[in-house]
């Protein structure tokens, strides 16, 4: 890196974890349901899709603001449901969707508080009145406030200023707004008070009031409750039912309603659990009834049913429904999950906490006489034996890497570029993920062939069909014809030669089919009459491009042959034909446009290494338009129409992608931009993905698909082999298909292009798992899964089976952490597994551990590495957290020392040490010719110079801290740039890059001795080059490029999911220009930067202010701004808007996808 960088930060992958989920129907003038989503600074507008089955993103936003908690309302006469949303900018948001900008808009932002996270400011609960007439947002500590909401008589939404509530030494553990109707607005908070310097002992329900005409909030009611008490579900009321709330218990859940007796139920358990608890509930109204879907901590699910008097029609009619009993009975199973979500069009949404988020279709409601059913008037306690339901069925998954713990990116499937692999999850919900930038696609057919096809093609046999009718592979000599039916059968009665190599196949006109081979041109009517048109003697056909009403030959002769279909069907030739100054590579044409009776460009790359535009309007048919130079032959040409806007694409010999815009009008070429896809030519064919459009697909090492995304890369590409050829394929099974040739087989494929860009793999795991390694012997990955006090190593082939290859259990101990080293008196690799046993693990308390220490693996097993055998184990005096393998020896961070041991025959030989002054628990190690940089959960970095030396022929090492941070800043993951610069993640979620000085670096050891230790640490200092808040906490960082041949970049991965990369700017000048752009983008009046009211700046330097780091996510908005803020922006910048979403995708593709 440069003396002084600057870092384009990116967010790869946004957080997979679900802070709030809220349901409504947030689309005005649609009955439909949608979901909305908050995770971590981002929102994101879900609907189900009703025809097949999946979640389809409407919006996503960047609030620029850390999202606590989402309710939602509906004013009476309003067509739609508002959001509330309580942020760290200390404001209550109100916002709507406008469907017609496809954004949402910011109606209110009052503030309630000071900005951050903290736990007297409210924001952290919040419930709003079901008649929507009043919100409460509740702090954890001490306050309460209440806004009403109303509707102004221009139809515009108010808010009141807030009446609070405070409660001295009182903390509040869940709040829910009452259904009562139309009277005065209730709220229920289950709260605890505690006295200074101790913990609550007990709970209590509490009722608060706010009364509309006096305009003020009292409280109405109190019940005390037993402390286990977690969870308020607030009940229907009205005639829909009882009113009144239900609080979950360690064991039993309880109805509670001033003025009624309670009804209590004991929950079921499991024989292996003595008691059961609720996790996550969603109540679900039906037509004049209602029912509560449960979730208890194993993740059964369970329906509560409420049985009413039998004096239910009085009252219904004469009053408030009283509730007689509870039934519960078992609905079915889902991963436990923190939200709940039920769609009126029969779906369930679960955001769950480790795993994929899943969405589920309702096959029933559960009216099961077979399943057992656990009344509120029963006393006895029960066991359940979990029930295999079919009530609902999994229909889509959202993929998540919630709870990661360990990541590395790795090329061990030896690909052009690396791939991420990280371990999440918790207990029997724990995976090892890999991770790959492409589109996820299905296969749906495989099929060997004899030989390798050169290219493949789909055609119908009428323009009136729906679906394709031909499969046909051109070979070296011949041509294989398939129909497409209830199978794919060859055939022989299609009419198309057989004996010839085909160019092209094309249905043309309204009912005729068009074969283009080297010696002519075959043309095929609805009656089965053959026409064929020959080229001028001695020459051949080379190249061909064809649409439903135009064909376009490319001699040998480099002349351009240009034919058009009449309204009987039958191709006409243009008189004139256009002499190329040199020999035709490649030819595309336009496609027709819908309602146009033909498409009026074609591109011909030529061997002289240009690229020409071509007319084929009337009047100006093969006149040259434009003209580009290329810097390599041109291997393959076509042109696409996306959104209105017309592009060559280009593909080159030496592997390069052009894209180029031009006008649809004149012709004339404009920007252009390209990419380097790997060492092979680039062949430009076309698919099908999610959209209705035909998409355009570069064939390289791997197949890119131009997508019409406005995210940061509009080239993605595919998740699968290489293919050589491809064709969009329909058929009644698959509408929107790609057929496709790989080296030995044709297969059919379904892009799906309307998910992320990033496809996950998921192998289940046994344990929660800390941290995973690899070796140099196998391809293996040995991850290490932990419950208390027991230990599995397991080896998983992510490679070639997506499996679990074996287990090595370990019991009585806890693993803490695990390493590859390769000690130098053995020659030889070894395991390395840190222990500890573990006293203490209750929550809210501190882990204890005893009897740490380290115990040396070989590896062994058939196939080799799948077994473990140990060799020895050694006592030390501290756990070690982070161990790492260092010029034949190992090096171990035990609390606060930094210990070398090498090898010995029974255990661990001793071979250097030292302390670390002021540390506490030592987290990360990294390692570098003679120095070692610490990472400490308390002390920040610290940098350490090895000394070694020889003592009675034994070699020994003396190791001196010299340099460290004076910030005490909790370290989460480090990763060395160079011999003096480290990167660093916090528990606080920034990234930063410290250096240590050269006039530091290059001091001797004498020198280092002689300085004595300041109070606070060593006696030099590390100098803070760059600092930046990511919102995530960092727990692995890595150096990685993701662009075949691009630069190196910073590549870090959350605990929430989150992968993010920051990209270093080589050139001053590139800097000031994204540095200028960030600043128009900070200070421009743009609609996602007041949804939450937090201000940019302070977001992004939610600890420290930003230094030396550009916020690549807020100037990539500028790609999503209307084209009039495109223009405002551009002009403060005296650039071309083009020029600038340029250069954004330049810097983007440099290192990163």
């Amino acid at each position: 890196m440069s003396d002084s960088p600057v870092l384009y930060s990116l967010t790869l992958q946004r957080p997979s974890s679900i802070s709030a989920s809220v349901g409504g129907q947030f689309i005005e003038g649609t009955k439909a349901q949608q979901i909305v989503l908050a995770r971590g600074s981002w929102l994101e507008l879900l609907r189900p899709d009703l025809d097949s089955g999946k979640l389809v993103l409407v919006h996503r936003v960047n609030v620029m603001a850390t999202v606590r908690s989402l309710a939602t309302f509906k004013i009476a006469a309003a067509g739609h449901n508002y959001l509330l949303m309580t942020t760290d900018s200390g404001r209550l948001s109100v916002l709507t969707y406008n469907s017609k900008e496809n954004q949402f808009v910011a109606l209110k932002n009052e503030p309630f508080g000071k900005s951050g996270i903290r736990r007297t400011i409210p924001g952290e609960l919040l419930a709003c009145d079901p008649k929507g007439r009043a919100a409460m947002v509740g702090a954890i500590e001490k306050g309460k406030l209440v806004y009403v909401l109303n509707r102004s008589e221009d139809g515009t939404l108010s808010v009141s200023s807030p009446l609070e509530n405070t409660a001295i030494n009182s903390i509040c553990y869940d709040l829910v707004g009452l259904d009562v109707g139309y009277e005065n607005p209730t709220f229920a908070a289950l709260e605890g008070s505690y006295a200074e310097g101790s913990q609550p002992a007990a709970k209590r329900l509490v009722l608060y009031e706010l009364d509309l005409g006096l305009n003020h909030i009292v409280r109405k009611w109190t019940m005390p409750l037993e402390f286990s008490a977690g969870l308020l579900i607030a009940l229907p009321g009205g005639i829909d039912g009882p009113s009144g709330v239900l609080v979950c218990f360690d064991g039993f859940i309880q109805y509670f309603h001033p003025g009624q007796d309670s009804v209590l139920l004991k929950l079921p358990h499991v024989p292996d659990n003595d008691t059961n608890y609720i996790v996550s509930s969603v109540t679900h109204k039906l037509n004049g009834s209602f029912f509560v879907l449960l979730q208890d901590r194993s993740g059964t699910l369970f329906k509560l049913s409420f049985v009413l008097p039998d004096d239910e029609f009085t009252a219904r009619w004469g009053g408030r429904k009283a509730l007689a009993k509870m039934e519960l009975q078992q609905f079915g199973a889902c991963p436990p999950s923190s939200f709940l979500s039920i769609f009126k069009a029969g779906f369930l949404f679960c955001a769950v906490d480790s795993g994929n988020h899943l969405l589920y279709q309702f096959n029933t409601l559960g009216e099961d006489d077979d399943v057992p059913i656990y009344s509120s008037e029963s006393e006895e306690t029960k066991t359940y034996e979990p029930l295999q339901l079919e009530n609902i069925t999994v229909v889509d998954e959202l993929p998540s890497l919630n709870a990661t713990s360990s990541s590395a990116v790795l090329n061990v499937r030896k690909d052009e570029t690396p791939q991420i692999y990280a371990v999440s999850g918790t207990g029997e919900y724990s995976f090892f993920n890999a991770v790959q930038y492409g589109i996820e696609v299905s296969e749906l057919i495989s099929s060997p062939l004899p030989a390798q096809p050169l290219a493949v093609f789909t055609t119908k046999t009428q323009y009136s069909d729906e679906y394709d009718k031909y499969i046909v592979l051109s070979f070296a000599n011949e041509t294989l014809v398939l129909s497409i039916g209830d199978e794919v059968t060859e055939v022989s009665d299609s009419g198309l030669v057989k004996n010839v190599s085909t160019l092209a196949v094309q249905q043309v006109g309204l009912s005729s089919l068009v074969q283009v081979h080297a010696n002519g041109l075959v043309h095929i009517s609805k009656d089965s009459n053959v026409t064929e048109w020959k080229p001028p003697s001695q020459s051949t056909i080379l190249m061909c491009a064809a649409n439903n009403t135009q064909v376009i030959l490319a001699l040998s002769t480099a002349e351009i042959v240009y034919f058009e279909s009449d309204t009987e069907g039958m191709l006409i030739e243009y008189s004139r034909r256009q002499k190329m100054p040199s020999p035709v590579t490649a030819l595309g044409i336009a496609p027709v446009q819908k309602g146009r009776l033909r498409g009026f460009f074609a591109a011909v790359g030529c061997s002289d290494e240009t690229v020409r535009l071509l007319s084929l309007a009337p009047g100006s048919t093969l006149e040259t338009l434009s003209v580009q130079g290329i810097s390599a032959p041109v291997s393959s040409v076509a042109i696409s129409e996306i959104n209105t806007e017309f592009s060559v694409h280009i593909g080159l010999d030496n592997g390069m992608y052009i894209v180029t815009s031009f006008d649809s009008v004149s012709g004339d070429l404009g920007d252009a931009r390209s990419r380097f896809l790997g060492p092979y030519k680039v062949t430009i064919d076309r698919t099908w993905t999610s959209e209705t459009n035909l998409q355009v697909v570069a064939l390289c090492t791997k197949a890119w698909v131009h997508t019409s995304s406005t995210s940061g890369a509009d080239l993605v590409p595919i998740s699968y082999a290489r293919l050589i050829s491809a064709a969009p394929f329909s058929s009644a099974d698959c509408p929107k298909g790609t057929v496709a040739v790989t080296d030995s087989s044709l297969v059919i494929l379904q892009v799906d292009s309307k998910r992320e860009n990033i496809h996950q793999r998921h192998i289940q795991l046994s344990k929660t798992p800390r941290k995973f390694i690899t070796n140099s012997l196998t391809a293996y990955f040995y991850t290490l899964c932990t419950t208390k006090n027991q230990t599995s190593i397991e080896v998983v082939d992510a490679v070639k089976t997506d499996s679990v290859l074996s287990r090595t259990h370990i019991d009585g101990v806890m693993g803490l952490s695990i390493c590859n080293c390769r000690f130098q008196s053995r020659s030889k690799e070894y395991l390395v597994l840190s222990t500890a046993k573990v006293v203490n693990l209750k929550p809210g308390t501190p882990v204890l551990y005893t009897d740490p220490c380290i115990s040396i693996y070989e590896y062994s097993g058939s196939p080799f590495g799948t077994g473990l055998e140990l060799v020895h184990s050694t006592s030390i005096p501290s756990v070690a957290h982070a161990l790492v393998g260092y010029k034949g020896l190992l090096l171990a961070g035990t609390g606060d020392s930094v210990v070398l041991f090498d090898i010995g025959k029974k255990q661990l030989l001793r071979r250097g040490a030292c302390v670390i002054k002021n540390s506490k628990d030592i987290r990360a190690l990294a390692v570098t010719k003679d120095r070692i940089v610490v990472g400490d959960i308390k002390r920040s970095v610290t940098f350490v110079m090895v000394e070694k030396e020889v003592i009675d022929s034994i070699e020994e090492f003396k190791l001196l801290p010299f340099a460290d941070e004076p910030i005490a800043r909790s370290i989460t993951s480090l990763t060395l740039l160079d011999y003096d610069t480290v990167a660093v993640g916090d528990r606080s979620g920034n990234l930063a890059i410290l250096r240590c000085p050269k006039s530091v670096s290059n001091l001797s050891k004498d020198v280092i001795i002689s300085k004595e230790q300041v109070a606070n640490g060593c006696p030099y200092k590390l100098e803070l080059l760059c600092h930046f808040y990511v919102g995530d906490i960092p727990i692995g960082l890595h150096r990685a490029s993701f662009t075949t041949g691009g630069f190196e970049a910073i590549i870090w991965v959350g605990i929430n999911g989150t992968i993010g990369g920051f990209i270093p700017i080589m050139s001053s000048q590139d800097a000031k220009f994204l540095q200028k752009l960030e600043q128009e983008m900070r200070s421009s009046k743009l609609s996602f930067k007041n949804l939450a009211g937090r201000d940019h700046l302070t977001y992004r330097g939610y600890y420290a202010p930003p230094k030396k780091a550009i916020d690549g996510d807020l100037c990539e908005e500028f790609r999503r701004l209307s084209k009039e803020l495109q223009l405002q922006v551009s002009e403060a910048l005296e650039r071309e808007p083009h020029e600038i979403e340029r250069k954004l995708i330049e810097y983007r593709t440099r290192s990163v996808f």
